[in-house]
C-alpha cells in the first residue's frame, strides 16, 4: 500500500482529532473534580489523602456539577486571555499535521516489514501484527499530537496538572491495549512451532487457552498500573485486598474453580482437540470451544452442550475421532431351506465384493504387526434363519464417509444375493396340528 493512499485514508481523522481535544479538555475538567486523595502526590500523608465520606444528595449532586460547570468555564476563561488566536490557530495546524503524518508513516512503515517477507507464514504473522497494533497506534499518535502541540502553543496555568494526568493515562491505554491485542500472536507462535512437529490440532486449543490466561493477566496489570500511574495508589494496600477478596472468593466458588484447575488439566492431557468427536457423559458430538469454566460440544442433534471443565476430569472420554478403525459386524439371515452350496456362495459373494477395488483400501490394511481384512463365516443355526456372519474393520475415522460406504456395500450384496437366488430369511413360527383322535 503506498504511502499517499495511507495518508488520503487518514483524512477523515481530523473530526476525530477535534473531538479527541474537546473530550480531553471536558474530562481534565472531571478529573480536577475528583477527591484530592486521588490527584495529590504519594508523599503526602494519609491524613491529608484521607476524604471523608458523605452521603451524596440531590443537592450536593447539583452543587457538584455546578462547580464542575464554573470550573470549565474559568478554564475556557484563562484559555482565551492567556492565549492568543494565533497561538490557537497554530495549535490547530502543528496538531492536524502530527496526526497526518505520524499515523500514516507509522502504518506506511508496518506495511513495508510485512510485504518484504518472502515467507508465507512470516508475512501472514507480520499482517496479524499490523492488524493488532493498527487502533492502538491511531490512540497514541492522537494522543501525542495533542501533547505536543498543546505544550508549544497553549498556556494551561494549573490546570495543566490535570491534563498531564490524562496525558499519562491515555498513553497507558494505548500501551496496554496494544499489548492485550498482541496476545494473539502468542497463540500464532504455538500453532507455527506446531506445525513442524506436526501436532498444531493437539496444540489448538492450548493456544486458545493461553491466549485467553495471558489476556486476562494483561488486564488486571493495566489496572493497577494505571491505579499506581494515574491515581497514585498504594499498590500494596491494592494488592492485600485484592488477597483477602480472591480468598474469599476461592471459598464461595470452588466450582468456578475446579472448572479452571479441569481446563488446566485437559491441556496438560490432552485427551481430545478442537475438532473431535467424543463421547462423555452421555453426550456425543464435535469439540467446537475450551472455555475456563466449560468446553462447548455441537452435539449430532445440532444443539450446543456446555460440559463443565471439572466433569471432564472425572469422567471417562471416548474420543471417536482418534480411533484407527471403525469394527463393524453384519448378519445375513438365510431361510433353512437355503442347501450347503448356496451358503458357500452366499460367502463368496461377500469376500468378492469387499475385494473390490472401489473399497478393498478401506477394509484390507496393516497396522504395526497387526493385518486388519474381512471375516466371513456360516456362524450359526439361529431360530429362523440359518446366519452368515460378516466381521469388517473400515480404516479411517470418518463417520460420514463410512456410512456412505456400508450403504454401497450393502446395496451389491443385496443386489448380488437376489440374482443368485438367496433369499432373507425373517422371523417366522411352523404350527404343527395334529387330527387322529
Amino acid at each position: 500500500m503506498s504511502f499517499w493512499k495511507i495518508f488520503k485514508m487518514k483524512l477523515n481523522i481530523i473530526p476525530a482529532i477535534l473531538l479527541s481535544f474537546a473530550l480531553f479538555f471536558s474530562f481534565s475538567v472531571l478529573y480536577a473534580q475528583l477527591p484530592s486523595g486521588l490527584t495529590k502526590d504519594k508523599s503526602q500523608s494519609a491524613e491529608q489523602a484521607q476524604v471523608p465520606s458523605v452521603d451524596l444528595t440531590t443537592e450536593d449532586i447539583a452543587k457538584t456539577v455546578g462547580t464542575a460547570v464554573s470550573k470549565f468555564g474559568t478554564s475556557v476563561d484563562y484559555l482565551v486571555k492567556n492565549n492568543t488566536v494565533k497561538d490557537l490557530i497554530l495549535f490547530i495546524i502543528v496538531l492536524l499535521v502530527c496526526c497526518l503524518v505520524l499515523i500514516p508513516i507509522f502504518r506506511y512503515g508496518l506495511s513495508k516489514i510485512s510485504g518484504s517477507s518472502s515467507s508465507g507464514k512470516k508475512m501472514k504473522l507480520y499482517k496479524m501484527i499490523l492488524k493488532d497494533v493498527k487502533n492502538p497506534l491511531n490512540l497514541l499518535c492522537i494522543t501525542l499530537s495533542v501533547n505536543i502541540s498543546q505544550r508549544v502553543f497553549l498556556k494551561l496555568g494549573d490546570f495543566s496538572f490535570y491534563v498531564d494526568k490524562l496525558y499519562v493515562l491515555m498513553y497507558c491505554i494505548s500501551f496496554f491495549w496494544m499489548i492485550y491485542n498482541l496476545v494473539s500472536i502468542v497463540e500464532a507462535l504455538i500453532l507455527l512451532a506446531s506445525e513442524k512437529t506436526g501436532s498444531r490440532e493437539e496444540n489448538k486449543s492450548g493456544a486458545i487457552f493461553a491466549r485467553k490466561v495471558l489476556r486476562v493477566f494483561v488486564g488486571v496489570f493495566a489496572c493497577m498500573f494505571i491505579l499506581d500511574a494515574v491515581f497514585s495508589q498504594n499498590m500494596g494496600t491494592w494488592l492485600a485486598g485484592l488477597g483477602i477478596v480472591g480468598l474469599a472468593l476461592s471459598l464461595a466458588a470452588q466450582d468456578t474453580l475446579k472448572n479452571f484447575l479441569g481446563s488446566v488439566m485437559v491441556l496438560f492431557d490432552r485427551p481430545f482437540k478442537l475438532g473431535d468427536r467424543i463421547v462423555i457423559a452421555g453426550y456425543d458430538g464435535i469439540v467446537q470451544e475450551m472455555g475456563f469454566r466449560s468446553t462447548k460440544l455441537k452435539l449430532l442433534s445440532g444443539d450446543l452442550a456446555y460440559i463443565p471443565n471439572s466433569t471432564l476430569v472425572n469422567s471417562e472420554i471416548d474420543n471417536i475421532s482418534k480411533r484407527d478403525y471403525i469394527n463393524k459386524t453384519i448378519d445375513l439371515s438365510l431361510v433353512y431351506q437355503t442347501s450347503p452350496q448356496k451358503i458357500q456362495e452366499a460367502i463368496d459373494i461377500v469376500k468378492r465384493i469387499t475385494n473390490e477395488d472401489w473399497i478393498k483400501d478401506k477394509l484390507y490394511f496393516s497396522i504395526g504387526s497387526s493385518t486388519y481384512e474381512p471375516r466371513v463365516f456360516f456362524s450359526d443355526f439361529m431360530d429362523s434363519s440359518l446366519n452368515v456372519k460378516v466381521c469388517l474393520w473400515y480404516r479411517g475415522n470418518d463417520y460420514w464417509t463410512f456410512m456412505q460406504d456400508m450403504s454401497n456395500l450393502n446395496s451389491k450384496i443385496l443386489t448380488e444375493y437376489n440374482q443368485a437366488g438367496l433369499d432373507f430369511a425373517y422371523p417366522t413360527s411352523t404350527l404343527f396340528v395334529n387330527n387322529s383322535k
